[in-house]
């Protein structure tokens, strides 16, 4: 696991990624992305996130309710389906959950 991404439960949620050797002809904004949120040892799903692409490389995974997200480490990870029906997932990343103070 390469990434870990701070967050504390309550904030919004937001991360821009970009995917590299694509071209506006074969862009990701042909295709499907899809990423979940779980709990390590269970798998059990904490939050499908929104993915709003921004263009044809670019997009941002997005939660706006992170509050029923639990203190600790959580894993995630990003699913493309290419235009042509291709399947590929990134490495799995943690993301570090610190119990919010102020509310």
């Amino acid at each position: 696991m390469t990434a870990k991404i701070n967050i504390k439960n309550g904030d919004t949620f937001a991360v821009q990624a970009s995917v590299s050797g694509v071209t506006v002809d074969n862009g990701i904004d042909k295709w499907q992305i899809k990423s979940q949120v779980r709990k390590p040892k269970t798998l059990e799903l904490v939050a499908d996130l929104s993915v709003n692409v921004i263009d044809y490389a670019t997009y941002q995974l997005l939660c706006t309710n992170t509050d029923n997200w639990p203190a600790g480490i959580l894993y995630c990870d990003i699913q493309y389906t290419t235009s042509s029906g291709q399947k590929v997932s990134t490495e799995t990343f943690n993301i570090n959950v610190i119990q919010g103070i102020t509310s």
